[in-house]
């Protein structure tokens, strides 16, 4: 039997402006800042080892960091 708490934080992330909302609100300001969260992608949870094993794993995000003006 899955686990409710896992059901409902699946079904809340899989909202994208939902998973960045929270991100935006919850990530400490030194981390948020480097990220464009218009970017976040949900990436599925199985997926294949260099040496081809397969595993899964709870949530898995893509996010572009921000490019300094410098850089």
């Amino acid at each position: 039997m899955e686990n409710i708490h896992d059901k409902f934080v699946k079904a809340s992330f899989a909202d994208r402006q939902r998973a960045i909302s929270f991100f935006e609100m919850f990530l400490p300001e030194n981390i948020g800042s480097t990220l464009d969260l218009n970017t976040l992608q949900y990436i599925h949870e199985s997926y294949l080892t260099d040496d081809l094993r397969a595993g899964f794993s709870d949530m898995v995000f893509e996010v572009k960091t921000l490019q300094k003006p410098d850089q």
